[in-house]
C-alpha cells in the first residue's frame, strides 16, 4: 500500500512536470506564432511598399512616354509647317523671278519699239 502511494505520488509528480513542459512548449509555440506573424506582416508592407513603388515608376513611364509622344507629334507639326513655309516660299520666289524675267521682257521689248519709232 505504501508502494503503491509512492508510485501514485512519483506518477502525479511526473504528471505535472509533463504539464509544465507543456504548458512551457504552448508558450514557446505561441511567441513562434507571434514572431511568424509579425514577420508576414513586415513582408507584406515590404511588398506592398515594393508594389506601390513600382506602380508609381509605371505611371511616371507612362506619363514620360506620352509626354514624349506629344513633343514627338508638335515636331512633327513643326517639321511639316516649315517644309510648307519653304515650299511656299521657293513657288513666291519662282514666281517673282518670272515676273521680273516678264518684265525685263516687256521692258526690252517697249525699249525695241520706241528705237523702232525713233529710227522711223
Amino acid at each position: 500500500s505504501s508502494m503503491a502511494k509512492d508510485e501514485a505520488r512519483e506518477l502525479g509528480a511526473r504528471a505535472e512536470q509533463a504539464e509544465g513542459r507543456a504548458k512551457i512548449a504552448e508558450a514557446a509555440r505561441n511567441k513562434y506564432h507571434k514572431e511568424l506573424l509579425a514577420e508576414r506582416q513586415a513582408r507584406l508592407r515590404a511588398l506592398s511598399q515594393l508594389e506601390k513603388r513600382s506602380s508609381e515608376t509605371r505611371s511616371a513611364l507612362q506619363g514620360e512616354s506620352a509626354r514624349r509622344r506629344q513633343a514627338e507629334e508638335k515636331g512633327d507639326k513643326a517639321t511639316a509647317l516649315a517644309e510648307a513655309a519653304a515650299a511656299e516660299a521657293e513657288d513666291l520666289k519662282r514666281r517673282l523671278s518670272a515676273s521680273e524675267s516678264q518684265r525685263a521682257a516687256e521692258s526690252a521689248a517697249a525699249a525695241t519699239a520706241a528705237e523702232a519709232t525713233a529710227a522711223a
